[in-house]
Formats: C-alpha cells, structure tokens, sequence
C-alpha cells in the first residue's frame, strides 16, 4: 500500500475498524474527520472499507465514467391534472 500527498483518498483513522475514504477532512460517510494530506494511493476495494464511504464512492466512479446513465436514472414525475 502506496500513500502520497494528495487532498483525498483512503485512509485508516486512529481507533477506527475500518479505512474511509476522505475529501476535504471529512470521511464521505460523514462520521470521521482527518486533517492529514497522507492517503492510500490507489481505489481498489478492501473488505476493509467501511461500506458507506465504498458506496458512495463507487456511484462517484460510476457517474465520472458515464455520466449520460447518471441523468437516465431520474425520477420521471407525473403530470398533475
């Protein structure tokens, strides 16, 4: 496991079970904070990933590589009569 300095990434907080992946000093799951710029260098899954920090990063991968599905998936509302 590579780290380098950049302003986000995977990393393992002091006390946690799980590594979260974090962009501007906060975990994307919302509940770790870290002001530290050493992060894991690359975005493979781990089973030590904490799932919501996992998700919401995949769909942020997802919509990145193909961001036409990220607008098919709206909610089509109804015309009120």
């Amino acid at each position: 496991m590579e780290t380098n300095t950049k302003s986000e990434g995977w990393f393992f907080p002091i006390n946690s079970r799980k590594a979260h992946f974090f962009r501007n000093g906060r975990s994307l799951c919302g509940k770790w904070g870290y002001l530290g710029d050493k992060f894991d260098s690359d975005d493979l899954a781990s089973p030590d990933d904490c799932t919501q920090c996992k998700k919401k990063r995949t769909i942020e991968l997802e919509n990145r590589r193909s961001p036409s599905k990220a607008s098919a998936f709206r909610p089509i509302q109804a015309d009120r009569v």
